[in-house]
């Protein structure tokens, strides 16, 4: 038996169905969730699924998000990469394939909506999907996210889906790049020809990391299902003036039903004070302007606030909320300054016209073990940062792009 409920959340109705999943080995209550938005549905893939190397017919519970290594760990079989020289021991376990695969139902309600798509936040990183045996996709870049249609791959009902990870390690080895397309850096630490592979160069070891090139399903996996329209995107830009701020706001998106709808712009400023906009349109792009007088401007750490703005953009049809998208914003103008000066020419950030002294350091991954990798690990690195009196931060370029987890706090 099934139990459903309702649940309001803002303008949205919200329906929750927990669902089950049944494997060979015993049954496993998944903690996912049906997530109804008026015009649009989601459903999380995120919880258990089972994993194994492709040539071994056992398989293990893996949480998802999660990768090979996180799996293994948790079911007590590889020791700690960390310790000693088990990285090496570790690595060799990535010249193997890997499958990750679960069940799951699709309702009824679900599969009627005209658009079905799998949207994988994170695969690490070469991948093959299938879903019911067929192949959806094959993926090669951990860093994107994939957002695949899907419908003719589904049915109503009992539904199953295999994610295989190919090896790195292989990959790389057998990589013959064009003539003169050749990259010969090497970082110590690292193995060779990393670099012709879209992977965090860092999993191939660097001098401050260890090698462990994992792979696996690092970020949320859902389904999304409309049948009216979505927000694909929405880009706000700051045009400053004095003592105002005129803010605009291009929206993208993707519209299946030829019908005029609504954008609504809901504008919250850092005391909770709301102003609301709104505008009629039926293509598939819009702008829209709201000017914000006598603004609470943003200062990094150590020259002043940090107050900021929220922008909640709605989409209506037929008076139904159909998608939102929000946004926390800080309003400032940032510049580079390159003046003359007696050694050459500066480089200085300028932000709301004064010249800031930069003080921190390099972000790297938090952990060569991703799934390890949490908002409160996030938080407290970010807060060791403002107490060490930094004032910027540089996500350094060879590990993955941070969330937003990271840019939110």
């Amino acid at each position: 038996m099934t139990l459903l409920s309702i649940l309001k959340i803002g303008n949205c109705e919200t329906l929750i169905e927990p669902l089950w999943y049944t494997g060979r080995q015993g049954a496993l209550q998944l903690p996912k969730y049906l997530i109804r938005r008026k015009g649009m549905l989601k459903l999380s893939l995120n919880g258990m699924w089972r994993m194994r190397e492709v040539t071994d017919s056992r398989a293990i519970p893996a949480q998802v998000p999660g990768s090979v290594m996180s799996a293994l760990l948790a079911n007590g079989l590889t020791e700690d990469p960390y310790f000693r020289d088990n990285e090496y021991k570790a690595r060799e376990m990535f010249r193997k394939d890997y499958e990750f695969q679960r069940e799951f139902t699709i309702a009824k309600e679900f599969y009627e909506n005209e658009k079905i798509e799998l949207v994988c936040y994170g695969l690490d990183t070469l991948a093959e999907i299938y879903i019911n045996d067929k192949l959806l996709a094959k993926t090669n870049n951990m860093h994107r996210t994939w957002r695949l249609e899907c419908k003719s791959f589904l049915q109503s009902g009992k539904n199953h889906m295999k994610i295989v990870f190919r090896s790195p390690i292989t990959y790389i080895e057998n990589y013959k790049p064009e003539e003169g397309k050749e990259i010969h850096y090497l970082a110590d630490g690292v193995m060779k020809d990393n670099q012709y592979i879209r992977k965090a160069h860092s999993m191939f070891g660097w001098d401050w990391g260890i090698q462990l090139p994992d792979m696996g399903i690092w970020r949320d996996i859902e389904f999304i299902a409309f049948s009216d329209a979505r927000l694909t995107d929405v880009d706000i830009i700051q045009h400053h003036e004095e003592g105002s701020v005129r803010l605009e706001i291009n929206t993208a998106l993707e519209v299946l039903q030829e019908k005029p709808y609504l954008l609504k712009y809901e504008w919250i400023a850092p005391d909770g004070s709301k102003k609301s906009y709104q505008c009629s349109t039926s293509g598939v792009s819009a702008s829209y302007f709201i000017d914000v007088e006598k603004p609470e401007l943003w200062w990094p750490n150590g020259y002043g606030e940090q107050p900021l703005y929220q922008l909640n953009v709605s989409l209506i049809m037929d008076e139904q909320e159909c998608d939102l998208k929000s946004y926390q914003i800080g309003l400032r103008t940032l510049t580079v300054s390159q003046e003359k000066d007696q050694w050459g020419s500066e480089f200085a950030f300028v932000v709301n016209g004064i010249k800031i002294f930069a003080k921190g350091a390099d972000y790297i991954p938090e952990d060569a073990i991703y799934p390890y990798i949490t908002k409160e690990r996030i938080a407290f690195l970010i807060d060791s940062c403002i107490r060490a009196n930094y004032n910027c931060l540089r996500v350094w370029g060879g590990g993955y792009y941070p969330g937003d987890d990271f840019f939110q706090l």
